[in-house]
This record gives C-alpha cells, structure tokens and sequence, in this order.
C-alpha cells in the first residue's frame, strides 16, 4: 500500500499514462516510476498497470509475440536509416578528401555545403525526436503532433540531400519494401 508515510512509504517520481495514447503497436497500460522513501539511494522502480484483457491478449493469446517481432523490424529499420545516413557523411568526407586532393575547389565547395547540410539536419531530426519523445510523455499532444510533422519534414530532407549525395534523387535512394525479423521468444 501507498502510504504517506516519509519513513515507510513510497514516493512517485513519474507517471506514464499510455491509455490515453497507445504506443504504435497498440500496447496500453499507465506506468509508475517509484522511490521507497525510506531507501538512501532513491532506486527507482517501475509499476505497470494492465487492463485485464489487454494482459490476457499479450499473455494467452500471442499479443506479445506480434509485439516483439513489430518492435523488432522497427528498431532494425531505424538502425538500418543510422547506418545509410552514417555511411553518407562518410562517403561525402572521403570525395571531401579526394576532391582536396585533386584540387578542385568547385567540388570541395559543393561537398563542404552538402556535409554541413546532412550533418545539421541529422543534429536537427534528434533534437525533434527528443522534444517530440517529451510532447507525448508529457500529455502535450498538440505540440507533439506539431513536431511529429515538423520532424517527418525533416527527415524527407535528409532522404532528398542523401539521395543527392548519391547522385540521384529520392526515387533512386535504396528502400528496404518488407523486412521478415523473428525476434527471440520472450522468457
């Protein structure tokens, strides 16, 4: 039990509610982080609490299977994105380089300008996803649904500048058309 207590009661730190929002596999529940206020360290524990049927469908009826193997693909696509947009800013540094030493101020010029470009959209799409991250945590879904577009944006302009990287445009940049994950089963 809660109590009031400074001595033997706990103490919550935040509250997650994703009732009002499930997260994009549909998955809803509030979460309480929480101290004991009589522990010197302040670990902080988590409570999740469960709609019965939303327990049954991840329990007894394979929901959590689907969950993982959802969450699985997505974490593989965006790592997948790091790497095509880590592996761009490489490859423009090494034409940076080439064309240095070829002394061809025109292209160091063009390659410098697309650098700056990449790296400041790339810097620009976190500092979104951290505030957008925030808006939604926070209960703010106007602001979030604001940055959600603005963050979309962003990231179409990073697909457009990447594929000029490349020399082509966003209809040549690779696409990954269906991603088959297994993920572990669940212990």
């Amino acid at each position: 039990a809660f109590e009031n207590s400074k001595e033997f009661g706990w103490t919550v730190v935040r509250i997650k509610n994703r009732m009002r929002k499930p997260t994009g596999g549909g998955w809803a529940d509030v979460l309480l982080n929480l101290t004991k206020n009589d522990d010197n360290h302040k670990f902080i524990c988590e409570l999740q609490l469960v709609h019965k049927k939303m327990l049954v469908t991840r329990e007894e009826l394979g929901g959590h299977d689907a969950y993982d193997d959802f969450r699985t693909a997505g974490e593989f696509l965006e790592l997948v994105q790091e790497k095509t947009e880590a592996g761009v800013a490489a490859d423009l540094e090494r034409q940076l380089a080439e064309a240095r030493k070829n002394r061809d101020g025109k292209k160091c010029k063009e390659l410098k300008g697309l650098i700056e470009k990449v790296k400041a959209l790339d810097a620009e799409i976190k500092r979104l996803t951290a505030a957008e991250t925030a808006a939604f945590d926070d209960d703010d879904f106007d602001e979030g649904d604001r940055l959600h577009g603005e963050l979309e944006a962003r990231k179409a302009e990073l697909v457009e500048l990447t594929a000029k990287a490349a020399g082509g445009d966003a209809v040549d940049a690779p696409v990954v058309e269906k991603v088959s994950v297994k993920a572990k089963p669940s212990a």
